[in-house]
């Protein structure tokens, strides 16, 4: 079942300092830079900083005790690579330290790094690969799922995905995509469990006339928690593309998804299944000086927890140009979560409904400074608990960009 939200975990759990990993992080960016700008015109590299302070209010979203508290962020970060007509080799450094003064439980130290790759070995084949390392904490990881983030428990997560694309006709193609994540959280003590999961879709595209593209989609795959359960998920989509205008885009897929899990138990297994639609919807407007966006979805996804939710998610984001250097955007998320309802499951399992919105102002003060101000609101409700919380918050920021012309052409 969708488990209910954990108390506080004050007594003695804190972030550990990544300081030594982000230090290594930093000289390799320097590095890097020197190496670049050593190789040629091909090559690029643009690091940037930030700093930032806030204020939250209920920032754990609890209906009971809220804690209000000031936040202090510093960020570094880092991309490069190298961009061609026929390849593309793009990396992404980022180190942030998070600071809540009175609350040094909600502190947090986040890592992420990731090298994306393309390349075009003939005119008709596409190969990319995908990696990927985040470290992170539940109080984000968690957050449009199970909910459970007033822990704040440190979690890395792994991630490399293959795929290879083949032209068949100037209508049509075929392609085969392979993902392997594997998570893991520092507390074992904390009710999230380590996990790994392996997943490979077959697609196929054809292109019936200039504004219509229809597709196809077969995947599976393998999700194992370390908590004695298996998952097998196996998913069948079919899906439409549809330019209305130039400015006007939609896309729909519908499929049916099928999940099996293996319980191991010291005496015996179980087997139980679960099936359902699954489906994604999204369209795109661009105007003159703004752009809107709208998606809808529909699937089962895994959590922290070792259980899958059916997750019905809303989408909307506008982004508005005021003069060149002046701009708005307002996102905002809806999620409904529910436990993937198996044969041996309550009807009274836990839902949650969980709302975000964070609309904010940027100012380009220069072409490398940057000053933005948010506003952030959140809501949250269990039915079955029949709980509700309610947060607000506001930010402001300073970054540094470093100027940095990008060569080439993306395949």
């Amino acid at each position: 079942m969708l488990k209910q939200k954990r108390a506080f975990f004050r007594d003695g759990r804190r972030l550990r300092t990544r300081f030594r990993l982000q230090t290594r992080i930093a000289a390799l960016a320097v590095l890097w830079s020197i190496a670049t700008t050593a190789l040629g015109a091909n090559w690029f590299f643009q690091p940037a900083a930030t700093v930032g302070t806030g204020y939250e209010e209920n920032a754990d979203l609890e209906e009971e005790d809220p804690i209000d508290t000031t936040r202090y962020e510093l960020a570094v970060e880092a991309r490069g690579g190298r961009l061609t007509e026929r390849s593309q080799l793009v990396g992404a450094l980022r180190a942030s330290r998070r600071r809540h003064p009175g609350h040094e439980d909600l502190d947090s130290d986040n890592l992420s790094a990731m090298l994306s790759s393309a390349f075009l070995p003939t005119e008709l084949d596409r190969l990319t690969l995908d990696l990927g390392f985040a470290r992170d904490t539940t109080r984000t990881s968690e957050l449009t799922t199970t909910g459970d983030i007033s822990g704040n428990v440190p979690r890395d997560t792994i991630r490399f995905a293959p795929a290879w694309e083949h032209q068949l006709t100037e209508r049509s193609s075929f392609g085969l995509a392979y993902a392997h994540t594997r998570t893991s959280f520092d507390n074992n003590d904390s009710g999230f469990v380590d996990s790994k999961e392996d997943g490979i879709d077959a697609f196929y595209s054809y292109r019936l006339t200039e504004q219509l593209a229809l597709r196809g989609t077969l995947g599976a795959t393998s999700y194992d928690p370390d908590d004695g359960q298996s998952y097998k998920d196996y998913e069948a989509l079919l899906g439409a593309g549809y330019a209305f205008s130039e400015t006007l885009t939609g896309n729909l897929d519908v499929g049916w998804q099928r999940i099996d899990r293996d319980t191991d138990l010291e005496e015996a297994t179980t087997e139980r299944s679960a099936s359902g639609t699954v489906y994604g919807f999204s369209l795109s407007k661009a105007f003159e000086r703004s752009n809107l966006g709208l998606s809808l979805r529909r699937s089962a996804v895994p959590t922290g927890t070792g259980e899958p939710v059916t997750q019905e998610s809303l989408g909307l984001g506008y982004a508005y140009r005021f003069s060149p250097r002046v701009s708005v955007t307002i996102p905002i998320g809806v999620y409904r979560s529910k436990s993937v309802s198996f044969d041996d499951t309550a009807e009274d399992d836990e839902t949650r409904i969980f709302v975000t919105a964070e609309p904010s102002l940027s100012w380009r003060v220069t072409e490398d400074i940057v000053l933005r101000a948010s506003y952030r609101y959140q809501y949250e409700r269990f039915k079955v608990a029949d709980t509700i919380a309610e947060g607000n918050a506001v930010f402001l920021s300073f970054s540094y960009l470093w100027p940095t012309e990008i060569p080439g052409l993306a395949p």
